[in-house]
């Protein structure tokens, strides 16, 4: 029995390292967003829209499909922004708002946007030049505003709960 708490601590432990890593790595890909260089662009439309995530334009390094079957259907707040910038010479038209995808889940019908999603979209209205940060390495793929991923810190959060329970189990099993 005190072999198999044992192996239980042990995996939870595994568990917890296992989501402290991809959380480094999701950190470490916030850095680069960063680092991204500036060109100036004008906004063209701006608002805060009700959608589901299914219908958002969900770039390929924003994320995917989600697990949860919930996922076309689940009412959500979103920041819809089209901007227009130039680098090297090309023209392109963005609509990433944030450089983390910004959406809030609707709980009622008479909820609103969080202040948060308010204040970066009043600072984003239409004709405002700003500063546009671009990939350097794909152009099409920019955004106007970093925000921290709010995942990255769960991820942490989750990973070093597992490490400590987990420690915790492995070390209790050895009194049983």
């Amino acid at each position: 029995m005190a072999g198999k708490i044992l192996l239980l601590g042990l995996l939870i432990v595994l568990g917890g390292i296992i989501s402290v890593a991809i959380g480094i790595s999701a950190r470490s890909s916030d850095q680069l967003l960063k680092k991204w260089p500036t060109v100036r662009g004008t906004i063209l439309s701006s608002s805060i829209i009700r959608t589901t995530r299914a219908r958002l334009r969900v770039g390929a390094t924003r994320g995917g499909a989600s697990p949860d079957p919930s996922y076309a259907v689940d009412p959500v707040w979103a920041l819809a922004v089209d901007f227009r910038y130039t680098v090297g010479g090309a023209e392109y038209i963005g609509h990433d708002a944030t450089s983390s995808l910004m959406v809030e889940r609707i709980q009622s019908l008479d909820s609103s946007a969080s202040p948060q999603m308010q204040s970066i979209a009043a600072r984003l209205t239409a004709g405002l030049e700003t500063a546009v940060h671009y990939n350097p390495g794909n152009p099409k793929q920019a955004y106007l505003t970093y925000i921290d991923n709010p995942q990255r810190e769960g991820l942490f959060r989750v990973g070093w709960f597992c490490i400590v329970i987990g420690f915790l189990i492995s070390i209790g099993s050895r009194f049983l």
